[in-house]
């Protein structure tokens, strides 16, 4: 049996509200739990979930913050892998000047 075309778009229709209305409240939800500001939520909302789903997979220790070694594994991840030593170090100096600033140490 066949559809008409109204069932079929009503279905799709439906179907890309839902989702839609999913990922709002994902990134509303996620807004809440980390204390995003107003300004920096919208200024980063298209790219939130994302953001988000993947510094919490390299997140390993479930810590709330990325260990060098888990930076690290996150930026070859991405293809920033420092492969030579000029650059190595480089990132390495970043990584200790951030957990300087952030810590206080």
């Amino acid at each position: 049996q066949m559809l008409e075309i109204d069932a079929v778009h009503n279905v799709l229709m439906w179907a890309e509200e839902h989702t839609q209305r999913r990922r709002c409240k994902r990134e509303r939800d996620i807004q809440q739990q980390t204390g995003l500001s107003r300004s920096m939520f919208w200024k980063w909302r298209s790219e939130l979930v994302k953001l988000h789903d993947i510094f919490h997979a390299y997140d390993e220790d479930q810590s709330g913050s990325l260990s060098h070694e888990e930076a690290l594994m996150l930026l070859m991840r991405i293809g920033m892998q420092p492969y030579s030593q000029h650059m190595s170090s480089i990132v390495e100096k970043f990584l200790e000047d951030r957990d300087t600033k952030d810590t206080g140490e």
